[in-house]
C-alpha cells in the first residue's frame, strides 16, 4: 500500500534542510549570470560548489633549488631578477640564484 506524506511530515523534512542544500544564488555576488555559468558546470547547490575541486594543483609552499629543476617543471624559485624584456609577443625574465641563471618566458 503506497504511503503519502502528511503536511506535518513535509514540514519536518523541509526543516532539516541544511545550508549546503541552499541554491548558489543565495551567495553575495551570485546573480542570474553567474548562476547560469555555475549551472553549466553542474553546480546548483552550495554542496555542489564545495565538491567542485580544481583540476590541477601546484604546490607553491616549497622553494626548489634552481639546480634541481627539470625541463618543463613548474616550481617556486627565489632569486634576483636581472632583466625583464616585455614585448607584444611575450615577456622574458632573467634571474640569478646561487651563481646560476635562468630565463623564463611568459
Amino acid at each position: 500500500m503506497p504511503t503519502s506524506l502528511n503536511p506535518s511530515s513535509q514540514a519536518s523534512t523541509n526543516a532539516t534542510q541544511t545550508a549546503v542544500d541552499l541554491p548558489v544564488h543565495v551567495l553575495a555576488g551570485v546573480g542570474s549570470k553567474i548562476e547560469g555559468q555555475l549551472e553549466q558546470l553542474g553546480i546548483q547547490r552550495l554542496f555542489d560548489l564545495l565538491l567542485h575541486l580544481p583540476r590541477d594543483y601546484e604546490d607553491r609552499s616549497r622553494l626548489v633549488n634552481i639546480n634541481d629543476l627539470q625541463d618543463g617543471q613548474s616550481a617556486l624559485i627565489e632569486g634576483e631578477v636581472t632583466y625583464v624584456d616585455n614585448k607584444r609577443s611575450g615577456m622574458t625574465v632573467g634571474r640569478r640564484c646561487d651563481r646560476r641563471s635562468a630565463t623564463a618566458f611568459f
